[in-house]
């Protein structure tokens, strides 16, 4: 979920479980500025560059790597260019 800032999404629901509960699809945002996570969320990161930096100042660089985010993580990212990224939500 976005907290804040201008962030360009486009990308395509694979598949959504009829209540909700999981999904997974792939996506490509040009900016993301401030984040929480809502559900547990595994990425395949394609051709990224970010760096994530969570509340309590850690701080990771992604780039065309896997990355697991727990739910209620919060912090901040920012990406150098368009992430690009394949996930499943659960």
């Amino acid at each position: 979920n976005m907290i804040t800032g201008t962030s360009h999404t486009r990308g395509t629901l694979l598949h959504k479980r009829p209540d909700g509960q999981s999904e997974c699809g792939y996506w490509e945002r040009a900016r993301i500025l401030v984040m929480q996570v809502a559900r547990d969320v595994f990425c395949h990161f394609l051709k990224s560059k970010a760096c994530y930096e969570h509340d309590n100042g850690e701080s990771t660089e992604i780039r065309n790597t896997v990355a697991f985010f727990p739910k209620g993580r919060a912090g901040a990212c920012w990406g150098t260019r368009t992430v690009k990224k394949a996930y499943m939500i659960r």
